[in-house]
């Protein structure tokens, strides 16, 4: 057994290694760094098109990729996106399509949009089931440009949005639930008091003005129920 997660990571490695082989450096899930943090990376194809500037109108940050990109766009380092026009589907080539989407799969998140048309909303759920069947990629339906343009912005504020920070010094839960029951004091609180106290020990121990620099108003009414006799608390 303890040779399994060395293995596991020489393999992972290994097929990290050969998807940037194969791919000739292109930017797909595996990418340790994504280039366009912040911005999304639009497949040179679009350049002269509404798309551009459909991103400018949603506030979505581009730059064109004049290089083969993999996908139509990409927001972040897995999460790829590919578009099928009026032309793509109206008149479809699946030989063609099934490259493009083979590249998309490489991501760890791709989705694929369809546009929802006068002139392709009767074949659009032949097409739709046919990928859906082979691939278990998530379609969504735009009726326009301005639609695709609105989700990618919405992606990319997704992606640069912050994780919660986990509390500091793995502090025991039950410390942070048993300093949540003075008065006023919730759990953002609890994490701070406990960190300035460093246990429920040192808290004991803070004087009313220590309290207060992270309680504000109820320091003194928390100062009282640790230092009162148990037959005033």
């Amino acid at each position: 057994l303890g040779i399994t997660a060395p293995v596991c990571a020489y393999a992972q490695k290994r097929r990290y290694n050969n998807s940037i082989e194969t791919t000739n450096d292109r930017i797909i899930m595996y990418a340790a760094r994504f280039p366009y943090d912040g911005r999304v990376a639009v497949n040179h194809k679009f350049e002269s098109t509404v798309m551009v500037q459909m991103l400018t109108k949603a506030k979505a940050p581009h730059v064109i990729e004049r290089a083969d990109l993999d996908a139509d766009f990409v927001v972040c380092a897995g999460c790829a996106c590919i578009f099928l026009g009026e032309a793509d589907i109206v008149d479809v080539n699946w030989k063609a399509l099934n490259s493009r989407l083979k590249k998309c799969i490489e991501y760890s998140r791709p989705s694929i949009f369809m546009a929802v048309t006068p002139n392709t909303k009767d074949l659009v759920e032949e097409i739709r089931n046919a990928i859906t069947f082979k691939y278990r990629v998530p379609i969504i339906f735009v009726h326009n440009p301005l639609d695709l343009a609105m989700y990618l912005a919405g992606l990319l504020k997704a992606s640069q949005q912050s994780l919660p920070k986990p509390m500091k010094r793995n502090m025991d839960e039950d410390a942070v639930k048993a300093v949540k029951c003075f008065p006023g004091v919730g759990e953002k609180r609890a994490v701070q008091l406990l960190d300035k106290g460093g246990s429920l020990r040192g808290i004991s121990t803070m004087t009313e003005s220590a309290l207060a620099e992270v309680l504000k108003g109820n320091a003194e009414q928390v100062h009282h129920l640790l230092h009162a006799p148990l037959d005033e608390v």
